[in-house]
């Protein structure tokens, strides 16, 4: 007697899947976008949607973990949900478009996190304070943490190549290259959590939160519009190309002679530190002149990345900018509140996390434009949902404006991911206001004594500076402050280098404040 097996739908539908053909002649083939290729790394327990270009009436379909989906195929190209998968190692993932095999490679399903902004989160491993000890000591095991790098970082500062357009397994090789923020964040993250991560970097150095944003956006906003939109726009319409080709040849050579003198007063004084350079010198020449495919043009980088970027579904974004809008602090909160709303909307998701790294300290130019930037940061941070500011004041270098230190906030970072709804920050949640005192009462913060605090209050009344005669400790988180004259403003650590700072027992920083009293 002989038993006949009725293979099911699906089963006859893997086994068909399985038949390859190879491809004949020059064909366009359909593609996939460029994030995806082997190592990629796909947000564990959500659902992703792997999308790519074709030829109208192509066939996609996508095999994974014993399940084949069906792409849907448009007009603009096609796209397929998958999931929501467990985080996995090494997942084997399977694609044709009419039979043919446009992919066929392992993938991972874990954490992936959007490191964007400008040039601290640029900024490489390689040039990092740490970097000889970290690669002496970095040893691979069974970590599974995957990078891939949007923009080429040998793209000069006029330009913004694609990457290498593939997923990088963390090396002792590639270690260099890898953003030093990446670095320890994904170092600390690994210390407490067995998953693979993703990380993709996109980053730019010198570009304003504008280049980031969709410039519809500027352009409705009546601030935004006159600070960031009308300038570049008068400029092309009004600037010849051969002009404006002219001033760009013109910087570029005040650029090069820069270069040139600074290597040859640091082969002549290989003792003096960066911020003596830059006394003799001065700073780096900028901005560089606008034209009409400048890098730094308002959306301009992103129609070329984030537009393209989206729907990759991510964790949680990690943004790290606001030095090259420093001049016009007053409107960075518009600014990157637009910026929030515009990717949520894009990866539509309105509830996608943000980690603002609050800038650290520094002396810029322009006296007073950091801490304003600080204040914006936090305004936005405070009345958005799902916006977690982390405070860097304890960070920084004065005369720098790229501080080659990167282990303190990459693994604040991670530490405030880690600890989630329980990551205690310390911030004042109260304060009562008399004649002549005013109580403060303070979250996640202790004090035990009170000459730290005389330091790093100020009061004020208009711009004269009030003498605070005395400080009591009420209790261990409530301090009042005893002032005889009139004030109507209060300050912590609100200057662009502060000196004074305050931190709680997770040695996390108090975010420098000011209140305007009554």
């Amino acid at each position: 007697m002989f038993i006949v097996h009725r293979k099911s739908q699906q089963e006859k539908r893997m086994l068909t899947f399985f038949e390859f053909e190879t491809v004949k002649g020059s064909q366009k083939m359909a593609e996939l976008a460029s994030l995806f290729t082997e190592d990629m790394v796909l947000q564990s327990d959500e659902k992703n949607v792997i999308f790519g270009s074709c030829q109208p009436g192509e066939s996609i379909e996508l095999f994974i973990k014993n399940t084949i989906y069906q792409a849907k195929v448009t007009e603009t190209g096609w796209r397929v949900e998958i999931g929501p998968f467990s985080q996995e190692k090494a997942v084997l993932m399977i694609i044709k478009a009419d039979r043919k095999v446009i992919f066929k490679g392992r993938i991972h399903f874990g954490d992936v996190y959007l490191l964007a902004g400008q040039s601290n989160m640029e900024f490489s491993m390689k040039d990092e304070l740490n970097f000889e000890r970290e690669s002496q000591n970095f040893t691979e095991n069974d970590q599974a943490v995957y990078f891939f790098q949007m923009i080429d970082k040998n793209s000069s500062m006029f330009e913004a190549n694609a990457g290498t357009r593939k997923w990088q397994k963390l090396s002792g090789k590639n270690l260099a290259s890898l953003s030093g923020i990446g670095y320890y964040f994904q170092k600390k993250l690994m210390e407490k959590r067995d998953r693979p991560i993703g990380l993709i970097e996109l980053a730019k150095g010198g570009t304003s939160a504008s280049c980031w944003l969709d410039k519809k956006r500027l352009q409705k906003d009546q601030g935004l519009e006159r600070i960031y939109w009308e300038p570049y726009s008068v400029r092309t319409a009004c600037v010849s190309p051969a002009q404006q080709n002219n001033e760009l040849c013109q910087y570029k050579k005040t650029l090069g002679k820069y270069a040139d003198d600074k290597a040859r007063l640091q082969e002549a004084n290989p003792d003096w530190k960066p911020e003596k350079i830059k006394e003799k010198l001065g700073g780096t020449p900028w901005p560089p002149p606008l034209f009409k495919d400048s890098i730094y043009r308002p959306g301009g980088l992103f129609e070329k990345f984030v537009r393209s970027l989206a729907p990759y579904r991510i964790k949680a974004v990690i943004w790290y900018q606001g030095e090259e809008d420093a001049p016009f602090f007053e409107y960075y909160e518009r600014l990157l509140t637009q910026l929030i709303e515009n990717w949520r909307e894009l990866w539509q998701c309105a509830d996608l996390p943000f980690y603002i790294v609050q800038l650290p300290r520094y002396a810029p130019p322009l006296q007073g434009s950091w801490a304003g930037i600080r204040e914006q940061q936090q305004r936005a941070a405070k009345k958005m949902k799902h916006v977690q500011l982390i405070s860097t004041i304890d960070c920084g270098e004065k005369n720098n404006i790229h501080p080659v230190d990167k282990s303190v906030i990459g693994t604040r970072l991670a530490e405030f991911i880690l600890a989630g709804e329980a990551a205690r920050v310390p911030k004042i949640s109260a304060f009562i206001f008399t004649n002549n005192t005013l109580r403060l009462v303070f979250d996640n913060l202790t004090f035990s004594h009170t000459e730290e605090l005389l330091k790093s209050f100020q009061i004020f009344q208009g711009e004269k500076s009030r003498t605070i005669k005395d400080i009591h400790l009420i209790d261990q988180n409530t301090v009042e402050l005893v002032v005889e004259e009139s004030y109507n403003e209060l300050t912590y650590s609100f200057a662009d280098f502060p000196m004074n700072i305050l931190k709680n027992e997770k040695n996390v920083p108090l975010a420098p404040f000011r209140i305007f009293l009554p």
